[in-house]
């Protein structure tokens, strides 16, 4: 339960408490009605957190921007721990904000309630134990220093196992006349995400990817058979233009597919 709302006008601040309530109730006795009286937090806000800096410190931490998350959490920290005669109060109340932040961070991520409950539990009495302000300054740094590095990791994995994905489908489909595009709306993300995925995860593009793959497997089929005509292998491999087939293969083997049958 939030406040009472005495008006229309206060229905949004009641509102506020109630989620401020929630956010927190794995902190209070199990009980069918909590209210802010349950809950050790100060009413009058004496602490640095304003609601566009934690928007943005969510966002840079879910999205694994390190140095833009890392820094405007050390502006938050530096403007509430600076002064190492903090009231203890006031730093209990900074605290329950900061873990609200984590669990809307946690939820973001997918985690089930189970696993918030339980991290926000560990939170709460790691960050309980530290007395000092440099302390805690040092313990929360480092939980979102964690939580980013959690993110990175499994980000990239996800960008691995995606690109793994996106040469399957190249190998599988190499025969046709497919473009950037193509495979974009076939994986429903953008040009840009795969052509910047391409050159990250295998340091080159995706066209040189699609041509060098293009080659190699029409080198096969000239070994495996070299009274095929030119012509035939260029649309074997996806090229319906023979000259634009025969300019690829040199510009990646040096020499004309022609020259290469006459060597086997």
């Amino acid at each position: 339960m939030g406040q009472s709302a005495g008006s229309i006008y206060q229905i949004e601040e009641s509102f506020n408490d109630a989620v401020t309530i929630l956010e927190n109730r794995i902190l209070t006795d199990k009980k069918l009605t909590i209210s802010l009286e349950d809950i050790p937090l100060t009413k009058d806000k004496s602490y640095f957190y304003p609601l566009d800096f934690e928007r943005r410190l969510i966002q840079f931490v879910t999205n694994g921007q390190e140095e833009e998350a890392l820094n405007t959490l050390e502006r938050i920290l530096d403007k509430n721990m600076k002064n190492q005669e903090v009231d203890k109060k006031v730093v209990k109340s900074f605290v329950f904000a900061v873990i609200g932040t984590l669990n809307r961070i946690y939820q973001q991520l997918d985690m089930t309630n189970e696993e918030r409950t339980e991290r926000a539990k560990q939170i709460y009495e790691k960050l309980s134990e530290d007395e000092s302000a440099a302390k805690l300054n040092k313990e929360i740094r480092l939980i979102f220093e964690e939580i980013i590095y959690y993110v990175n990791s499994v980000t990239k994995q996800a960008e691995q196992s995606f690109a793994d994905e996106l040469i399957e489908y190249i190998h599988d489909n190499y025969s046709k006349d497919i473009s950037l595009t193509d495979i974009a709306e076939e994986f429903n993300y953008s040009t840009a995400y795969i052509s910047t995925l391409f050159k990250e995860q295998l340091n080159e593009n995706y066209k040189d990817y699609l041509n060098n793959y293009r080659v190699k497997m029409s080198k096969e089929f000239m070994r495996e058979n070299n009274n095929l005509k030119i012509k035939d292998v260029a649309g074997m491999v996806g090229c319906n233009n023979v000259n634009t087939f025969i300019r690829m293969f040199k510009r990646y083997e040096g020499i004309s597919p022609g020259k290469y049958i006459s060597e086997l």
